[in-house]
């Protein structure tokens, strides 16, 4: 997930406050605040969040000096009237905790928590206003400070109180329905309690993703199978940790449908089908083989013997009728179809994980683009074949060329904590891509995961490898926001994912809760919580290609050389008149997309 190497030491955090700061008076009338840098006959340079802003020194009236308290103070309670309380609020503290004996400051940063509780706890993001009402009383908790209204601050905490307790029962209600095995009651159980609340998301997902898949056998049981494989999907964006431990069962329940379709001669309906369930399962050999069926009805050679060759894992031939036969009859033995009956194994494995963890000595399995180093062979050549395909399907999707000299370094540890100590990459990242850049040059590409990664096959392994292609094609990789590296490497994974998140964003949506695009697009760092910043990226992408295409946001990538504006790109190739005009446009789709 995320992007080290030198060029990742070097950012710098973008969203930090400078240290001190001044008000910059134009003679037009309008004020600018920022640091003054630099000052001279020519030009007075002003450092903003955003950047550096040059101004011509003779449109300059006058320029006014603040402390650093003092501009924090004002930008925060700036940041503040915005409702922009995620920036707002540690800016205040952090003046407070400048001179904290400052009465306006106390006064400020009371207000502060005061206003953001207030409008989170009215949008049910209870956890968040319940923290700012702790942190609001400890700023007076002996009532010395009548002006700071900590009886306000005790009175809204009971509301944000009793909110979770009805969220509590809900939940304890669903899980008695668990019990009972009442799957549909105990479904919409935890849906009226993550509607409470965008918080109970987290807190259910898991649980949820369950009661789906119990009830995807349930109905696998009774031959519903095109109900039990939409509960799979449904199960995976809630936990798409899963999607190992489900593939097979969700192929056995999605390919007899389609195999109905195709039988009745509804091709249009059957590409329909085939689609969704290749965006979950893409690599598939049954699901590939299917979908060959699908454009082999339809006449489509050309596109049958590319789907038979990616499921034997090869290149497409000269799609003639004696080439067609014999790669679908050579996919038909592996598969053990015979004389058209087809067994499709529907158990779900009791392994949770990818592979058992293996102390096996360190070994090396090269394949055409990587070098794979690892402790478990068999585990390796999963990891080659789903390496392979994820490097083809991008390059493909995203009409690139092969962008990277040399193979990839692919190393799996043995464990996530060696993992974690060895990269110094947080316990949430399934992965991490490193790299060295120097002089336009991809130096030492490498992706690090471990051995049981619960995801390292369909997400993280898809991921990463669209970090290297999309780093290898922009000129800067500084130039780049990392919301939108992330945007487009969550693109490229399985649509499970893509629906895991847009699931997180509906929620917040709903609850009047983003990151506003200029600070999406600013930010150099993952904020606290990362799901946000990645939900949003993907968001922005999937937004932009859907309207433009994706040559589009490819060209995007292209234009970030250092030298151009990319933010003034981005609104241009958007057919935007600003950012504004897009972040509107965005949130409006956002909407749409989401109810």
């Amino acid at each position: 997930m995320r992007r080290t190497g030198i060029f990742l030491l070097c950012a710098v955090l973008l969203l930090a406050p400078a240290t001190r700061a001044d008000w910059v008076h134009l003679r037009s009338g309008k004020a600018l605040q920022g640091e003054v840098i630099s000052q001279d006959d020519d030009y007075v340079v002003l450092k903003v969040l955003s950047g550096e802003v040059k101004i011509r020194t003779q449109d300059v009236e006058s320029v006014e000096r603040q402390t650093a308290q003092e501009y924090k103070l004002d930008l925060g309670t700036n940041l503040l009237q915005q409702r922009n309380f995620a920036r707002a609020i540690p800016i205040l503290e952090e003046a407070f905790g400048q001179r904290k004996e400052s009465p306006l400051a106390r006064r400020k940063l009371a207000l502060g928590y005061a206003e953001a509780a207030q409008y989170y706890s009215q949008h049910n993001r209870l956890t968040d206003a319940h923290d700012l009402c702790l942190r609001w009383l400890k700023l007076d908790p002996d009532g010395s400070h009548p002006e700071l209204l900590a009886a306000d601050a005790r009175t809204l905490l009971d509301r944000i109180s009793a909110a979770e307790k009805t969220i509590d029962e809900a939940i304890l209600r669903a899980k008695e329905y668990v019990d009972t095995e009442d799957w549909n009651s105990a479904i919409a159980a935890y849906e009226r309690a993550i509607n409470l609340s965008p918080d109970a998301r987290r807190r259910v997902a898991a649980e949820v993703a369950n009661c789906y898949v119990s009830r995807a056998s349930a109905n696998a049981h009774k031959k519903a199978t095109n109900q039990a494989a939409a509960d799979i999907e449904a199960a995976l964006s809630f936990d798409p940790t899963l999607a190992d431990k489900l593939e097979q069962f969700y192929v056995a329940n999605a390919i007899p449908g389609i195999l109905d379709v195709i039988q009745r001669g509804d091709i249009a309906g059957a590409r329909t089908d085939i689609k969704r369930v290749l965006g979950f399962v893409p690599a598939n050999k049954s699901v590939l083989y299917v979908a060959g069926r699908v454009e082999q009805a339809a006449g489509q050679s050309a596109a049958a013997a590319n789907y038979y060759a990616r499921a034997l894992n090869t290149h497409a031939a000269n799609p003639t009728p004696e080439y067609i036969a014999a790669v679908r009859a050579r996919i038909e033995n592996e598969l053990g179809i015979k004389g058209g009956a087809w067994t499709i194994d529907s158990a779900i494995p009791k392994t949770d994980s990818v592979a058992q963890s293996s102390d096996e000595t360190e070994q090396i399995r090269e394949t055409e683009n990587f070098t794979i180093v690892h402790h478990n062979a068999a585990l390796a050549e999963r990891v080659a074949e789903a390496a392979e395909f994820a490097r083809a399907d991008i390059i493909s999707r995203l009409g690139l060329t092969a962008p990277i000299k040399g193979k990839v370094k692919i190393v799996l540890h043995r464990t996530q904590a060696e993992y974690t100590t060895k990269t110094a990459q947080p316990e949430w990242t399934g992965g991490c891509s490193k790299f060295v850049a120097l002089h336009g040059q991809m130096i030492n590409p490498q992706i690090h995961s471990w051995q049981t990664s619960p995801r390292l096959l369909k997400s993280v392994l898809p991921h990463e490898i669209t970090h290297m292609l999309v780093n290898a094609t922009t000129p800067d990789v500084f130039a780049l926001p990392r919301s939108l590296h992330e945007g487009f490497a969550v693109s490229m994974e399985p649509t499970f994912r893509q629906e895991y998140f847009l699931n997180f964003l509906r929620l917040r949506i709903k609850s009047h809760d983003f990151i506003p695009l200029s600070d999406l697009l600013a930010s150099r760092d993952y904020p606290s919580d990362p799901e946000f910043f990645y939900a949003e990226g993907y968001a922005l992408v999937n937004f932009v290609e859907q309207e433009k295409g994706i040559p589009a946001m490819v060209g995007l990538l292209r234009k970030a050389d250092g030298k151009s504006d990319i933010n003034a790109e981005l609104v241009r190739i958007s057919g935007r008149k600003s950012l504004d005009d897009l972040q509107a446009d965005w949130i409006e789709w956002m909407g749409r997309k989401m109810r």
